[in-house]
């Protein structure tokens, strides 16, 4: 099976290799984390709490808790995902309205308009009434079929395919996003790099003259 960012799963998530990638995924970001604690979450939190699950759940509450035979993963896991992960990040959650769902097949236009111009807010330097009168245009632009078969590309391809047409304030936006890192594992992997450019002797050394 082709692993992508439709068929990963939560348990993939643990160990992070899939953020790890050059192609964009930081708009699946807050979703695949939230996924992660949920299923850590049911492993000792009641099905009927579930629901309640967020940033501000009280992890420690008993009342919460199946019975201690059932419970096999305590809740400190679950309060660590909350501290380091950006489960109720706002910038992130808005990040959604550029997937295929809420961008090509949504049919209000202003409910996802404001994802979008959350976004450019905060990338700042963004005309709101242009974004907003191109993200109208782009839904009618292409048909059903064309939606469909945009959709089913990743989400690079889909919007190097759509920003083919005259969308230039989006298009801006679009490359303002996919210019974000998925994670750190790029800075890390330059320190990782640093002893084999920059050693002792590197530092020592002369040049003949």
């Amino acid at each position: 099976m082709v692993v992508n960012e439709k068929t990963i799963t939560g348990e993939d998530l643990l160990c992070f290799t899939f953020f790890q990638a050059v192609a964009t995924k930081i708009h699946l970001l807050q979703d695949k984390t939230s996924e992660l604690l949920n299923i850590i979450c049911r492993k000792f939190v009641k099905p009927e709490k579930l629901s309640d699950i967020g940033q501000d759940f009280e992890f420690e509450e008993t009342e919460s808790h199946k019975c201690i035979s059932d419970i096999s993963l305590g809740f400190d896991s679950t309060k660590e995902i909350c501290k380091r992960l950006p489960i109720g990040d706002p910038f992130l959650n808005k990040l959604k309205g550029f997937m295929p769902g809420l961008a090509l097949l949504h049919p209000d236009r202003a409910q996802t308009s404001n994802y979008i111009v959350f976004v450019a807010r905060t990338f700042r330097g963004f005309d709101e009434d242009l974004l907003k009168s191109e993200w109208y245009r782009l839904h009618l632009d292409f048909t059903i079929e064309e939606k469909n078969k945009l959709s089913k590309l990743s989400f690079d391809d889909m919007w190097k395919q759509i920003c083919r047409h005259s969308y230039p304030s989006l298009r801006k936006l679009v490359n303002a996003v996919r210019s974000l890192s998925n994670s750190n594992a790029d800075s890390e992997r330059v320190f990782s790099y640093l002893p084999d450019l920059k050693t002792k002797n590197g530092i020592t050394c002369h040049l003949p003259v």
